[in-house]
């Protein structure tokens, strides 16, 4: 897994975020876990160093350092950066590995010179599926017994995740690294949120499983 690599994953994932919308660092180590088939033990040191670099740049910003997990923000270059990748695709040919997601999530090309060769498959009766299990989950989360920040933070991701489902062509890295978040979440929140078991039946066939 090289720098350049973990730059354009990094870079997709900020990309389809709305502005202002941060980036949390384990939605950022779900995308790189699933698109190599690595552990965070494979790349802690290089992921740090990756991450310091882009903020020193300004291409990023990261918040929530100390005891708090670290989440990031478009920095004030973030143009730039997306420039910078710009260019070295049009440098040459496409070079680099073709990792293929988990599920039915398709797949992306990334290295030096890499160009995203994504293919479609969130569809047909299981996207509708997923679509009502998260609209489940929101009206859930209004009365469950959970931390107001979690509550908050998860009904706005599945939110954020819907309107994704919905669009004609949805960035498929977000919905991984999204529908990877929710999931890990309410896997503690279980008990207190009826619509687990629905949602746990419907990201079967997207490759993500909850126990």
């Amino acid at each position: 897994m090289t720098k350049d690599q973990m730059k354009r994953i990094m870079h997709q994932l900020m990309q389809g975020q709305s502005n202002g919308r941060s980036l949390q660092i384990f939605e950022l180590i779900t995308a790189i876990n699933r698109a190599t088939g690595l552990s965070i033990d494979n790349y802690r040191g290089t992921l740090g160093g990756v991450l310091e670099e882009l903020e020193q740049k300004q291409y990023i910003r990261c918040a929530g350092t100390g005891n708090k997990m670290p989440i990031f923000f478009r920095g004030l270059e973030f143009d730039k950066w997306g420039e910078e990748l710009g260019s070295q695709n049009s440098g040459g040919g496409t070079n680099g590995n073709n990792f293929i997601f988990n599920g039915a999530v398709g797949s992306v090309q990334t290295g030096t010179n890499a160009v995203s060769n994504v293919v479609q498959t969130f569809g047909g009766p299981d996207k509708g599926k997923l679509i009502e299990a998260l609209r489940e989950l929101q009206k859930d989360l209004a009365s469950a017994i959970i931390s107001e920040p979690t509550r908050t933070d998860l009904s706005e991701i599945a939110g954020e995740t819907i309107v994704e489902l919905n669009k004609d062509r949805p960035n498929q890295i977000k919905l991984t690294s999204s529908l990877n978040t929710i999931a890990q979440s309410i896997q503690t929140a279980a008990s207190v949120l009826p619509a687990y078991q629905l949602l746990k039946v419907a990201l079967t066939p997207f490759g993500i499983s909850l126990p």
